[in-house]
């Protein structure tokens, strides 16, 4: 039953409303997490709001629910039927012998074959085997673009050898988003900022000259895509830069370096900041964009198949970007290298 993803229905139904941070209002419906549009978290001055830079900051594995009751591809759909109502849950992961993912199946896939007589009827009939999943290390904005992507209620969180390590729902990312958001709520800016600055006290970095280095970028490491962003995020807070624009150019690193990772053969960043800008170059060797208009399109994507399992690919990386950045220049062609350059500005 492939063609039937109501397994992934989003459940939650409450609705949290007008928080206030600082007297910015966020309006947070976890019934449609689509109404976190991101869109709207940048202002006219190109801000990005707490909610935006905790999506890029935490992780999956930060927020999963690594209990997950898991169900036998051995199984029939009685024994499945007894197992969810014991644990009290409207849908599960299928697995095999090696605890492998093979499947997924919910109560409404669960009900279609009561009423079809399929009580003894193995599970592996009646689940839908076409699984949409996600890696434990990519950030929450990928599974976002899942959720609203797809309108699902759960997704299953794998290894790279697809053994099940936690799931995901819209319920739990809203939570720990809520979570996270009263935490800084706590602080006020200037508050964030004294602390800032007496950690960074010894460690502090005087700009006497500029900063600058490359970093290689390989295609298809997953494993490694985002530590340049993070890295870059430590270096700005260490140079005690406004805490918005570090935001921004966190978003604009993550995706740039995201992009090359994913869609060319392997390149590098260049990476330059002086006391007035930051600079970054992202240069690949191919093989090119043949579009730019089009791939400059939200939701336009172009990413492999390995990349989407992966929770990658939402089309969303170039507009990010342009939204997050004071100058954006983009240079490619077919079969030919990307010269990705950004800038943001430090006042």
């Amino acid at each position: 039953m492939d063609e039937k993803l109501k397994d992934q229905q989003p459940e939650i139904k409450e609705k949290i409303e007008n928080y206030d941070e600082n007297n910015i209002t966020y309006i947070i419906n976890s019934s449609n997490l689509a109404e976190l549009n991101l869109d709207k978290d940048y202002d006219d001055n190109k801000s990005v709001s707490p909610v935006m830079e905790l999506l890029y900051t935490l992780l999956v594995k930060d927020v999963m629910e690594i209990e997950v009751v898991l169900l036998k591809d051995t199984w029939n759909i009685e024994k499945v039927k007894e197992v969810m109502k014991c644990y009290h849950i409207t849908g599960a992961p299928v697995v095999n012998s090696e605890n492998k993912i093979v499947g997924i199946i919910s109560i409404a896939d669960l009900l279609d074959a009561l009423s079809s007589n399929g009580l003894h009827d193995p599970v592996t009939k009646w689940m839908t085997k076409n699984v949409i999943t996600i890696s434990p290390d990519v950030n929450l904005i990928k599974a976002f673009n899942l959720i609203d992507k797809y309108k699902f209620g759960r997704i299953p969180v794998v290894d790279n050898e697809r053994h099940v390590v936690g799931i995901i729902t819209n319920g739990i990312i809203i939570k720990k988003l809520l979570y996270q958001i009263d935490e800084m709520s706590k602080k006020t800016e200037s508050e964030i900022n004294v602390l800032i600055q007496k950690l960074n006290l010894v460690n502090e970095i005087k700009l006497d000259k500029p900063i600058e280095f490359k970093w290689p970028l390989k295609k298809g490491d997953f494993n490694n895509a985002g530590k340049l962003s993070s890295e870059v995020k430590k270096l700005l807070k260490k140079l005690n830069i406004d805490r918005n624009i570090i935001r921004r150019i966190s978003v604009a690193t993550y995706e740039a370096e995201m992009n090359v990772v994913i869609h060319s053969v392997g390149g590098y960043a260049y990476i330059y900041i002086d006391k007035d800008k930051f600079h970054a170059e992202f240069i690949d060797e191919g093989p090119g964009i043949e579009n730019i208009e089009l791939a400059l399109q939200e939701g336009y994507s172009t990413a492999p198949s390995i990349a989407r399992e992966l929770g990658f690919g939402a089309g969303m990386g170039l507009p990010n970007i342009k939204k997050s950045v004071d100058y954006f220049d983009l240079k490619s062609a077919k079969d030919s290298p990307t010269n990705l350059t950004v800038e943001v500005y430090f006042k």
